[in-house]
């Protein structure tokens, strides 16, 4: 039966020296003596390459592919059939991963091929440090392009997403923002009168109030009505403002 194993190739610069003859595979003449009789590391390096290229979403100017060099003693038979690339289990479309190329022929082998995936994004980052507590404004804001392989994806990728939150922890300048490290900003607060207003598309009505809970924009929150003394929902439309439908 055709030996089949996989072997581990290591990069160029570990000075690692295999002394394998199995499978179609050999180490031993010096660089710059290939034959005819090896397939070229430079192709299977390259086939790797377009592999992964092909298989990496959007344009090609949002990622940069990088393979990692064969060691140069490396002999594999030359392949009469053509070479196969594939995703070995486990690997990953960015940061560091490996690349398989086999052939399935007279003399098979299998080879991995080291890669490093970088995608690139326009991201948010913050123009000057900013503080826990403040409020965002487009000023402390810049737009760029870095890499982002290893940042989670909710990072803030438009200035629109931050102006007017409200950093729930200290931002150092340069850094991304994440969508989860602001907040939108409390237009109500716990205790504090409120006016409520409560109507349709023909009239309204205004009360006094007294907010039980904080409120963002939009949120839906307890007040205590001061004429009836009844105890409502009401949502938070803008500062000391919440409204109640009829």
């Amino acid at each position: 039966m055709p030996d089949d194993r996989c072997y581990p190739i290591a990069f160029l610069s570990k000075s690692f020296i295999l002394f394998l003859v199995a499978g179609g595979i050999s180490v031993a003449a010096p660089a710059g003596t290939d034959g005819a009789e090896y397939e070229s590391l430079a192709n299977i390096t390259r086939i790797a390459k377009d592999f992964i290229s092909a298989r990496l979403e959007g344009p090609a100017n949002t990622f940069e592919v990088r393979t990692g060099r064969l060691d140069a003693r490396l002999r594999l038979s030359q392949c009469h059939q053509p070479l196969e690339a594939f995703l070995p289990p486990g690997s990953r479309t960015a940061g560091n991963t490996s690349i398989g190329v086999r052939c399935h022929g007279r003399k098979p082998w299998t080879v991995y091929v080291p890669v490093q995936i970088r995608r690139f994004a326009t991201a948010v980052v913050a123009a000057r440090p900013i503080p826990r507590g403040q409020m965002i404004t487009r000023s402390d804001l810049l737009r760029q392009r870095i890499d982002v392989t290893s940042l989670p994806a909710t990072y803030a990728s438009e200035p629109a997403q931050l102006i007017n939150m409200v950093a729930k922890r200290s931002i150092p300048a340069g850094h991304t923002i994440a969508l989860n490290a602001v907040t939108r900003p409390l237009l109500v607060r716990r205790g504090e009168s409120v006016v409520i207003i409560s109507g349709n598309d023909h009239f309204e009505v205004k009360m006094k109030g007294i907010a039980l809970g904080n409120g963002t924009a939009g949120e839906r929150i307890r007040v205590k009505n001061m004429s009836s003394k009844r105890i409502i929902y009401a949502e938070v439309r803008e500062p000391g403002v919440v409204y109640v439908a009829m």
